[in-house]
């Protein structure tokens, strides 16, 4: 099996960002074709907060 990871600092259903949203996209597509895939990301909500702080 075909084994995929990325990185991003925001990763959420509700991020409006594009280039988080253009992830989303293709870590679904790819999922669905049958590729494993895993995305690794922050706990912070924006950029200004206590990156040490688990928001989620």
């Amino acid at each position: 099996m075909k084994k995929i990871g990325f990185v991003i600092p925001w990763y959420y259903k509700d991020i409006r960002g594009g280039a988080e949203q253009e992830l989303r996209g293709l870590v679904q597509h790819l999922h669905a074709a049958g590729v494993e895939v895993e995305v690794i990301t922050t706990c912070v909500k924006e950029f200004a907060s206590d990156w040490t702080e688990n928001y989620f």
